[in-house]
Formats: C-alpha cells, sequence, structure tokens
C-alpha cells in the first residue's frame, strides 16, 4: 500500500492500532522520524510503502501485540510458554512447520488446557449455569434432545464450531456432571456458545449465565471464534495430518488471544 509522504506518518499511526507495521522507502531514503535509522534526506521523495506483517511466514512477533490487545495481558506461567514459542524456529512460508516450533506450540496448548480447566470448570459448576442449561429449547420427545435449529444457528454464527457436541456439553452441564474431560478446546467453545453470551434460539432468549465479565459481547464472541479455530487445526495435529504454515499461524493467534482474554478473567 502507497502513500505521499505527508500523509505517510497519519496512516501509520491509525493502522498501528489494529496491526503492527513496517515502513519503507520506495526508490530513495525514508523522511527522519519514520524509520528508525539516522541521517535520511527527505527531499525528494515520491513515496512510501506500508508493510504489514505477514502471519503465514512466521513473523509472530510483530503480531503478538495486535493479537493480545496488550503488553501485560499473559499471567507469569503463560509468559514463559508464549517466549518459548517465540524463541523457536519461525515458520516457513509454505509447507509443514519446524518439529522445534511444534515442540514449543504444545508447550502453549498445554497451558491452555490448564486455563480452560481453571477458568470454566467452577463456573460451569454453580446452579446458575446448570438452571439455564436444563432451559435450553429442546424437542417434545422421551429423549429431549436440544432443538435442531440450535445447532443451525450456531454452526451459523459459528462455522468452525464442532456443534455434534451441543447435546453433550448442554446435557452434562444440566446435571451437574460437567468434568475437565469436556472442556477440551472443542468442548469449550461450544459452552462458551451455549451459555457464555446473550442469543436467541429460536425465539427463546438464553442468558449469559456462565458470566465471564469483564469480557464484552464482541470478546466472547471472539472467544468462541478463536477456541474453534484451534479445535479445528488441532484435530489434524493430533491425527497425523500434514498442516501447512499458515494454518498452525492462526491456531498461534488462536491460542495467545484465548490465554490473553482467561488471564483478565478473576479466578472463579
Amino acid at each position: 500500500m502507497r502513500r505521499q509522504p505527508h500523509r505517510l506518518a497519519r496512516a501509520r499511526d491509525v493502522l498501528a492500532f489494529v496491526r503492527p507495521v513496517e515502513v519503507a522507502c520506495v526508490g530513495r531514503p525514508a523522511p527522519a522520524g519514520l524509520l528508525t535509522a539516522a541521517g535520511t534526506e527527505p527531499d525528494g521523495i515520491e513515496a512510501l510503502e506500508l508493510r504489514l506483517a505477514d502471519d503465514t511466514a512466521g513473523r509472530l512477533q510483530l503480531g503478538i501485540a495486535a493479537t493480545v490487545g496488550r503488553s501485560d495481558a499473559l499471567a507469569p506461567e503463560h509468559e514463559k510458554v508464549v517466549r518459548a514459542l517465540l524463541d523457536a524456529p519461525p515458520l516457513p512460508q509454505a509447507g509443514p512447520p519446524p518439529p522445534a516450533r511444534l515442540v514449543a506450540l504444545l508447550g502453549v496448548l498445554r497451558a491452555l488446557d490448564r486455563a480452560l480447566v481453571e477458568q470454566l470448570l467452577a463456573r460451569a459448576q454453580t446452579s446458575t449455569l446448570q438452571v439455564a442449561a436444563r432451559g435450553l429449547p429442546r424437542e417434545n420427545t422421551r429423549k429431549a434432545p436440544l432443538v435442531r435449529h440450535v445447532a443451525i444457528q450456531l454452526t451459523q454464527a459459528f462455522p468452525q464450531l464442532p456443534v455434534q457436541r451441543a447435546e453433550e456439553i448442554a446435557t452434562a452441564t444440566a446435571h451437574a456432571k460437567l468434568a475437565a474431560r469436556h472442556l477440551d478446546t472443542g468442548g469449550a467453545a461450544v459452552l462458551v456458545a451455549l451459555l457464555g453470551r446473550k442469543w436467541n434460539a429460536g425465539g427463546q432468549p438464553i442468558s449469559d449465565a456462565l458470566r465471564l465479565t469483564p469480557l464484552s459481547a464482541e470478546e466472547v464472541e471472539a472467544l468462541v471464534g478463536e477456541l474453534s479455530t484451534i479445535a479445528a487445526v488441532r484435530r489434524d495435529l493430533e491425527a497425523g495430518r500434514t498442516v501447512e504454515a499458515a494454518r498452525i499461524a492462526r491456531l498461534e493467534h488462536a491460542a495467545l488471544a484465548v490465554l490473553a482474554r482467561l488471564d483478565r478473567l478473576p479466578a472463579p
């Protein structure tokens, strides 16, 4: 993307709020103050470029601030595993990731698994949430599964959500049987999608009984999407399938964002 020099600083500053930006001169040195290099000459500059961080090239260092939203968002134990990931070999432009990076990523995912159980399980075992789960709309049949429209709405809102687990998670929660084994990334995504946000299921209002304050409604929606992304990529990794670097990059960014959001929640 090109801008004239007199407009470049403003464009850079605006973009920096949502994504890390590099500034590069086209043909001549850049004006002073836009690059860190000293001794630049602004005369005769025709155009400059703003270069956005390339996620698929493994430049997690440039993207982490935009992903987690703030530099102090991670708890110390989570910062440790994230730093190990940052120190790992970078992702290639294409093809599978280096084995050492997968090892570091495994550390992040293990930390994420623990954080999900620590933050969600106690919240899911309250009587308030059990009542809310029992209030989810069900069919008028003997076994009374969730109405089909629930799965349709969830799929429309979150295309990667493992909606086939909605009945399992809803029933376990309603009967006070939800356990740590249910709260892998896919199960956690379903729990938050069902009971962590306000929505309307076929005309029936559903409350945010999971109580994920101080996360905003938009952040809760993002959390569902991030957990769904992690679950989808993780299934392929655990099945031994080849996962391209671009999908690993999305998994990494989603995992960091989830850790940052969970670390903002108070102890249950």
